[in-house]
């Protein structure tokens, strides 16, 4: 039979247990064998599987990018999403998707950046060895006081226009605050899904509570050494990764 099982997840059969990429989840246990790579971001039970509760949440891959590192400098980020919500148009995806592709990349430091957003369908899904959710909605929800929002790593949440009826391209929206992001908003979260913390007193970083929209050095070493990235490293001399 196939090797998919729970939660689409490969199984490991001899070892009664299921590989989630970034971990291993112990059926009988009924959690995590390793902590969670994004620590007590999301939850101070860090083996727990989804909150105890699989029947509403799940943690698809554990990982949330694809990240190339060649040797001349480059780095490609690939993050793939399955778009959902009552805003999730063309257009809005399209937007999202592009403020975090152009957010993410230029040249950082030492590194030439390249990041693409790919749109999967939730079919795809199901045999992706890796994906990310976003659910776009046209105006806030209970949830994060109405802000935009990263949960689990690679659960994020945009909303069009914020609490006080501004739109995503003046109005407020940031991860656990009331900052101003806007137009940026989709890139700061992005920013999270790829394994970015929100910083503190830099209002020119992306990731501040800021307007800004820099991107470090520091902090594509940051995303190249997330746990909850698949990392390769290239050679560009003969284009071969491992």
């Amino acid at each position: 039979g196939s090797r998919f099982r729970y939660t689409g997840q490969i199984a490991l059969f001899e070892a009664k247990l299921y590989h989630y990429k970034a971990r291993i989840y112990d059926p009988a246990l009924g959690r995590f064998l390793q902590t969670d790579p994004i620590r007590n971001k999301d939850d101070f039970n860090l083996y727990a599987y989804t909150y105890n509760d699989p029947l509403n949440r799940t943690d698809p891959t554990g990982n949330d990018a694809y990240v190339k590192v060649w040797d001349d400098g480059r780095v490609e980020i690939k993050m793939p999403f399955v778009f959902s919500g009552d805003a999730a148009s063309s257009e809005n995806i399209s937007s999202v998707s592009n403020n975090i592709s152009s957010s993410l990349s230029g040249q950082f430091g030492d590194y030439n950046v390249t990041t693409t957003v790919q749109a999967i369908t939730a079919a795809d899904a199901k045999t992706a060895p890796l994906y990310n959710t976003a659910e776009i909605t046209s105006g806030p929800t209970d949830k994060n006081g109405g802000h935009s929002y990263v949960k689990n790593g690679n659960e994020m949440h945009v909303t069009m226009k914020d609490v006080k009826g501004q739109g995503i391209s003046t109005g407020k929206s940031c991860e656990v605050s009331t900052s101003v992001k806007g137009a940026n908003t989709p890139g700061h979260e992005g920013g999270h899904v790829a394994g970015l913390p929100d910083v503190k007193g830099d209002k020119g970083n992306l990731m501040d509570e800021g307007k800004g929209k820099d991107v470090s050095g520091p902090d594509v070493n940051t995303i190249i050494q997330a746990p909850g990235n698949m990392v390769q490293h290239c050679v560009s001399a003969i284009g071969v990764c491992n």
